[in-house]
């Protein structure tokens, strides 16, 4: 948890703490290192909707591709299995 900043030791640019308050060096990079987490978060969410994508597009291929019911369910299960994971 980072202290307390009085404003004028803010720089709203760049998002960092300016040189003038004590351990500023230190703060920027806790700065720096949940930001680069916030962004790695993000990331993982948009393979969580890559994911979702995948199986409504393997979806859409089994039911075209295959007439037999056996083997439409055999893939369908083994996506299931995929999906719950």
């Amino acid at each position: 948890m980072l202290p307390a900043i009085p404003e004028k030791y803010w720089n709203a640019k760049k998002e960092r703490i300016k040189s003038g308050f004590n351990n500023y060096q230190e703060l920027n990079q806790i700065i720096e290192k949940s930001k680069l987490d916030f962004l790695n978060q993000k990331e993982q969410k948009l393979d969580e909707k890559n994911k979702i994508k995948f199986i409504d597009y393997s979806i859409n291929i089994i039911d075209k591709q295959y007439v037999k019911i056996s083997t439409k369910k055999k893939f369908l299960s083994s996506l299931r299995f995929f999906k719950d994971f």
